[in-house]
């Protein structure tokens, strides 16, 4: 697990964080803002994340409200905290960056979907894609370019590994980007990330504004793809 990128998610997640004050029980968005948080510390510790998840189940009663929302923003501060200290340890070592670990703790951080595009993506890639999901969340990828080989393998793997995986095709996924819940994306064509922060030579965070604008480029290149 690469520290650096769960403090990465774990910080931006915080800082969308709703608005407590208008909290109902059918809010969707706040729903799924806990579940993130959930799951993130989970990826962190487990222990902890069961005091995360006490606090999501009973958070429709009035009654303990504010005392689970206190705890939820508690644990995961504390979180923040705890990593930053694990993290300036670990860079003081010299510990060495694994590139391929390091995306599957970012592929991790999802809770509900993944998108990602990939001008390069083969059969070993592919099994490496739903291998590192967690098993609720939906992957959709957008490829430049599949041979018929991939795709017969592709399916075989999906079916036998029961993963929520749809597969297109489009000559404009001309490089790579992975699109993590609504929360953030990570790419090959941002010049301002943290330092630090890259997964491999080409693959860092990339800023919100950049994000908005890749998201809805390839969102519209979704809609009008092949489907495999």
């Amino acid at each position: 697990m690469n520290k650096k990128i769960l403090l990465y998610q774990l910080r931006a997640l915080l800082e969308i964080a709703p608005d407590f004050n208008l909290y109902h029980p059918d809010s969707e968005m706040h729903s799924r803002w806990m579940n993130s948080i959930h799951t993130l510390i989970y990826q962190w510790k487990p222990f902890p994340a069961i005091a995360v998840a006490s606090a999501i189940e009973f958070m429709p009663g009035d009654k303990e409200r504010s005392k689970n929302i206190e705890q939820l923003f508690n644990i995961a501060y504390h979180a923040v905290e705890q990593l930053q200290m694990e993290v300036e340890t670990s860079l003081s070592s010299g510990a060495a960056s694994n590139p391929t670990k390091d995306l599957s703790t970012l592929m991790s951080t999802a809770n509900e979907r993944l998108l990602i595009v990939d001008s390069e993506c083969d059969i070993k890639k592919l099994e490496f894609y739903l291998d590192s999901l967690q098993e609720q969340v939906q992957l959709r990828l957008l490829l430049s370019e599949l041979s018929a080989e991939a795709i017969v393998e592709l399916k075989k793997i999906a079916m036998q590994s029961g993963a929520l995986v749809e597969v297109k095709v489009a000559t404009t996924a001309t490089e790579k980007i992975i699109f993590v819940d609504e929360l953030n994306s990570w790419g090959s064509v941002d010049n301002g990330h943290e330092d630090n922060l890259q997964l491999s030579d080409t693959l860092a965070p990339l800023s919100p504004e950049l994000t908005r604008a890749k998201r809805d480029h390839y969102e519209s290149a979704w809609a009008t793809a092949q489907s495999v």
